[in-house]
């Protein structure tokens, strides 16, 4: 009975951070008449209600799988609900900071696997049906897919100790960084892709790139992975 309701909470919580998130960013960047934002879309063509309630359907199914396996890792409901930590926040920051690191190396190889012909055809086709997609794309996956997105916590959280509070705020990056690849908008400054730093960021226009053209550009946070692994698609940014 523990374990139900948790995979209920954990669903639920899931669920209302992807339609939060994923509402917000589609309502403010294609509902709401911006010039600004009509300037920055990468692709011009507007969605189709089939598509939005095709992405909305199978992210509801990919909350509901990402429930179950945070169930299974935090199966102690008091502990869940405690946010409380005696840790200073400098060394949360640095936890969070190696979730990211380690999310987006496991996240690069995963995604790529998942382009083998064999597994595209029966996994990640799913997602990549939004060749124009939409924030609601988020979390669009099969059910097979959207378990290899979330498994790879189990042994961080099995051998190490992170916080509760540092696991809550990784969840909003995550979801912050997932739907602002699938915004469609490109917010970031066209100055930033020259700079020596902040062109190792994971632009909008990188992973629309990837749905348009289903190879290259890997990466979920960094293009640091696929600019070593040469497979990163510089040519996305020909037009500019």
């Amino acid at each position: 009975m523990e374990f139900l309701k948790l995979c209920g909470l954990f669903s639920l919580i899931q669920f209302l951070r992807y339609f939060v998130m994923a509402g917000s960013a589609y309502l403010i960047f294609w509902k709401f008449k911006n010039p600004w934002t009509a300037q920055h879309r990468i692709q011009q063509r507007s969605f189709e209600s089939k598509e939005l309630l095709r992405e909305f359907l199978y992210s509801v199914l990919s909350s509901i799988i990402f429930g179950a396996v945070l169930a299974f890792c935090f199966p102690n409901l008091e502990n869940v609900l405690s946010l409380k930590s005696d840790r200073a926040y400098w060394v949360i920051l640095l936890e969070v900071v190696a979730l990211v690191w380690i999310h987006d190396t496991y996240f690069y190889w995963m995604h790529r696997f998942l382009h083998l012909p064999a597994l595209f055809k029966w996994t990640h086709k799913v997602h990549h049906l939004s060749t124009n997609p939409s924030p609601f794309a988020a979390l669009s996956f099969h059910p097979i897919e959207a378990l290899l997105e979330i498994i790879w916590i189990w042994p961080l959280v099995y051998f190490f100790k992170f916080e509760m509070i540092t696991w809550v705020i990784f969840g909003f990056v995550i979801i912050f960084i997932n739907v602002l690849g699938h915004l469609n908008v490109e917010l970031y400054s066209r100055r930033w892709k020259s700079n020596a730093i902040l062109k190792f960021l994971n632009y909008s226009k990188d992973h629309n790139d990837h749905h348009k053209h289903f190879h290259g550009n890997y990466g979920l946070y960094f293009s640091i992975w696929d600019r070593w692994m040469k497979t990163y698609r510089a040519e996305s940014y020909s037009t500019e």
